[in-house]
């Protein structure tokens, strides 16, 4: 069987359209207006959007509101110099849900030329569950820091009340100091 040049175009373009769609990851494709242009089935679940919604909408729609204008500036600056790259590094960047709720996101650019016009594309990645663990992580850190802190500084008490009676009482058996330490650090913790 002879394939043509259109027949493998075709082939391609249904190739090219099943990779976008099943894409695991929110694919956004705005032009040079910051308007979108293309979307995959992922972006519109990620952002609780049906078919189609987004489609013409202006990129800062995916944005909370405190980002939008400043975000108008970046997009211009891309459209200026456009290069593959991931935005916000070191910045906590937010996508918003067409319910106006918020979740972390990371978003990594690239650009394309089509028929003379720029396009913009971004692959967004909901990280809240990494975002969660983290904090929950840092969280934990933070309580175990505050347990060994709390602990060195029982036991510093403890080391200055020993040295203090054995200074103030030298002729008593140590033996004896150790057991009423015992008794008053239980009582003290009600461990008895």
């Amino acid at each position: 069987m002879f394939i043509t040049s259109k027949d493998k175009e075709e082939h391609l373009a249904k190739v090219y359209k099943v990779l976008f769609e099943t894409a695991a990851e929110s694919l956004v494709v705005a032009d040079e207006k910051g308007n979108i242009v293309l979307v995959n089935t992922r972006t519109n679940e990620m952002f609780g959007y049906g078919e189609g919604e987004l489609l013409g909408q202006p990129l800062e729609v995916l944005l909370p509101e405190k980002l939008r204008k400043g975000h108008i500036k970046h997009r211009e600056d891309f459209n200026v110099s456009p290069k593959r790259r991931s935005m916000g590094m070191g910045m906590e960047l937010l996508g918003r849900r067409k319910d106006d709720s918020q979740f972390p996101v990371e978003v990594s650019l690239n650009y394309f030329q089509l028929e003379g016009q720029n396009f913009a594309i971004g692959l967004v990645t909901d990280i809240s569950g990494r975002y969660y663990a983290e904090e929950k992580l840092k969280k934990m850190y933070e309580e175990l820091e505050k347990l060994v802190h709390d602990r060195t500084e029982e036991l510093e008490e403890s080391k200055r009340l020993y040295q203090t009676v054995a200074r103030n009482f030298p002729r008593w058996n140590g033996e004896y100091i150790r057991q009423e330490f015992k008794i008053c650090f239980c009582r003290r913790f009600r461990i008895v």
